[in-house]
């Protein structure tokens, strides 16, 4: 009845589906918002230790292997839930000592550091030279997450973000890899993104990394 158009599918039936066809986060989410239903953009409960407590091992060990590249675990809010000792040191490169100080490979409690609001600070800002192109790079991912999600927080992160940015969101803007030229004393260090992603039990959950 529901391939024929007789009836409509409930979020349930949707829910199944997707789960039958282990769609991707991308796929998931244009499922739910063609049915007319918000989407789920973030893992169970605000990713609460709990419901992260089976992958905050497996992570842990990953980010720990991964610590000669800065690289952290990120909600579907761009939240940051988990980073690695490199991704500390690279914060404090960019934007000093922090005030609150995060232990590498700990769940990072709440309230979380939010990726996009990070990109938008000051030192961050002088200290990567390609600051404009990664922006709307990344604005541009943004705004297909809050497309595919029709999630408020996401719509008003994108608001918030262009605002702060002066930028108007392009769909020619770049956005892979997301490339970083970051500047070091005198040193050009240049950085490209890669990003992995869970696509049944967490959609939205990703672990980003920068590579030379």
């Amino acid at each position: 009845f529901v391939e024929t158009g007789r009836a409509h599918p409930g979020r349930e039936v949707l829910l199944k589906v997707g789960r039958a066809l282990e769609l991707t986060s991308e796929e998931w989410r244009a499922l739910l918002a063609s049915g007319g239903y918000c989407a789920d953009t973030s893992p169970p409960a605000g990713a609460g230790v709990c419901e992260l407590a089976g992958i905050t091992g497996p992570v842990r060990s990953l980010l720990s292997a991964l610590d000669n590249v800065p690289a952290v675990l990120v909600d579907a809010r761009w939240d940051l839930l988990m980073a690695n000792a490199a991704h500390v040191r690279l914060r404090e490169i960019l934007h000093g000592p922090p005030q609150r100080a995060l232990a590498p490979l700990q769940l990072i409690g709440l309230p979380r550091p939010n990726r996009i609001r990070e990109l938008l600070e000051p030192g961050a800002r002088s200290k990567i030279r390609n600051w404009e192109g990664l922006v709307g790079s990344v604005l541009r991912r943004l705004q297909c997450d809050a497309q595919y999600s029709h999630d408020p927080f996401l719509c008003a992160l994108l608001e918030e973000a262009a605002l702060a940015s002066g930028f108007k969101v392009s769909a020619a803007a770049e956005t892979v890899p997301l490339r970083v030229d970051l500047v070091v004393g005198r040193a050009l260090v240049r950085l490209f993104s890669i990003v992995t992603t869970w696509t049944i039990a967490f959609p939205g959950l990703r672990i980003e990394m920068l590579h030379p």
